[in-house]
């Protein structure tokens, strides 16, 4: 059995029994070789890169040169890389072990488990020591910004119901009907019954890859309603059964006229399965009609954005534990499976809606100021209707977010925890547009202020905002629910959302 799990864990010349200073050690070898190749030599030794990186299983490997370039070049990149792999590769050792099911430990393994708890700890203690400040003097803790955005739980929860309670009132507007449909894969993708013995059908698979195979059916589904003109929208949560397979919830509001033809074609696809059949195709797909006599659509899925999240309002789970342990272990699965736990189905970006609320003012653009007004207000369906209805395609919208490039000097040295300048140029959200006229929403310019050096948190922290490999990702997000109006507006979000894209 050790010899079986020594193996699983070796992929070449990757060890990821190593500690992570002998990954970073690799981390450091392979982006060397990149960085001291000739340029007759570098396409060779990109390619050698690009071959390594499809070995050990590395997703999202770049195709184009100047983009292998920044990636193989920098040994930040290769050594989350590796820490993605080492964590996941663990945990599929633990679920190999049969040590991820209700009877053992739910949804994760104990181990991955108080590893997550120790890196949020780590990170809470990284936050609260950190301080960022604007060219008027004002200053934050990364904590105080961490807390009043959506990377709170708290708040996440909070404007998702308020978005779902939205897309309801625009159900009720348009008479439309609502759909509660849950979407499970074959049987195959289940590793542990629910006695706690072992499923002889059980192919293999990672948690991730079974939330793949159920992306792939809903590209179908997705692709066949469009060709037929029917336009859902609505809600997506992904959550874990006992043994870590993903399964999903889908909210959908839809013309009651369409109702049948969309629940034949999540049949017809789930039928196209091999092992799936008319007998079990009620395991695989189950869809409830929501009467709103006996329950709203919203209250349908409450318990399951608050099961995902903090287990708020939640005594018990399905297995009888703590609500709020099993949506502590539930982000723990999401967060080392890489799987997006909600998603929002057709409607208005929720990106602008964040950064509309991020207006304290009226401003003179009209179409902007009715906008405002509706998510201001938390007024999810005027802010649809101001945006041009549920279904009006992304890019046809009245309001589009206006982006401009800068030069980010936010960036860590890995062994120090010291600022460094090492500048990157990527594109930043300022504010919104409505055709050539721009409001601006993010004000202010942020700089680190305070030493991160006062937190003994080694590599596993101290490079969370590394943002040199050519990455440019950030998140927009507004001011909380149920916010302080002496609150800042914080156009520093980007900084809590680079760390949080690190700490994930």
């Amino acid at each position: 059995m050790l010899n079986n799990i020594d193996k699983a864990l070796r992929i070449g010349d990757l060890n990821l029994s190593e500690s992570l200073d002998n990954l970073k050690s690799l981390a450091i070898e392979k982006a060397r070789l990149v960085k001291l190749a000739q340029e007759s030599a570098r396409a060779r030794i990109l390619s050698g890169c690009a071959d390594d990186a499809l070995m050990y299983g590395i997703e999202n490997i770049p195709s184009d040169e100047t983009e292998q370039l920044k990636k193989f070049g920098c040994d930040s990149w290769w050594f989350k890389q590796f820490k993605t792999l080492k964590k996941r590769k663990l945990e599929q050792v633990a679920r190999d072990l049969e040590l991820v099911h209700k009877h053992q430990s739910s949804y994760v393994s104990n181990y991955t488990n108080n590893r997550r708890r120790q890196e949020k700890l780590l990170s809470r203690q990284f936050l609260e020591s950190t301080y960022i400040n604007n060219e008027l003097g004002e200053e934050f803790s990364l904590a105080e910004v961490y807390d009043k955005n959506v990377s709170n739980p708290a708040i996440r929860r909070a404007e998702l119901m308020v978005r779902a309670k939205g897309f309801e009132e625009l159900a009720e507007y348009h008479h439309h009907q609502a759909l509660f449909i849950t979407l499970t894969t074959p049987s195959r993708f289940h590793q542990i019954k629910a006695n706690g013995t072992a499923n002889p059908k059980f192919n293999g698979a990672t948690p991730r890859e079974a939330h793949h195979f159920l992306n792939e059916e809903w590209k179908l589904i997705r692709s066949a309603i469009h060709k037929k003109q029917i336009n859902p929208y609505g809600f997506r949560v992904v959550e874990p059964h006992h043994d870590s397979t993903p399964h999903w919830h889908l909210l959908l509001f839809i013309h009651p006229d369409d109702t049948k033809n969309l629940i034949k074609t999540f049949q017809h696809y789930a039928l196209q399965d091999e092992d799936t059949n008319r007998i079990n195709l009620k395991h695989r797909i189950k869809c409830v009609t929501i009467d709103p006599e006996k329950g709203t659509a919203t209250g349908y899925i409450a318990k399951y954005i608050s099961k995902n999240i903090d287990g708020h309002a939640i005594e018990k789970d399905l297995d009888g534990k703590d609500a709020t342990e099993a949506a502590r272990k539930i982000e723990a699965w999401a967060s080392n499976w890489g799987i997006r736990q909600f998603q929002q189905i057709g409607g208005a970006p929720v990106t602008i809606w964040r950064e509309l609320r991020k207006l304290r003012d009226p401003v003179d653009n009209p179409i902007i100021e009715q906008a405002r007004k509706a998510a201001d207000s938390s007024d999810w369906a005027a802010y649809n209707l101001a945006m041009g209805g549920v279904n009006l395609p992304r890019s046809a919208r009245p309001i589009q977010p206006y982006y401009e490039e800068q030069e980010i000097n936010l960036v860590f040295n890995t062994d120090t925890g010291e600022v460094i300048n090492e500048p990157n140029i990527v594109k930043k959200l300022k504010g919104l547009s409505t055709g050539e006229q721009i409001t601006i929403t993010r004000k202010h310019e942020w700089k680190i202020s305070g030493s991160v050096n006062s937190v003994n948190s080694g590599t596993e922290i101290t490079e969370f905002a590394e943002q040199p490999c050519g990455r440019g990702r950030h998140r927009g997000s507004g001011r909380g629910y149920g916010r302080n109006d002496d609150q800042q507006t914080l156009d520093a979000d980007e900084i809590a959302a680079q760390y949080e894209a690190y700490v994930d």
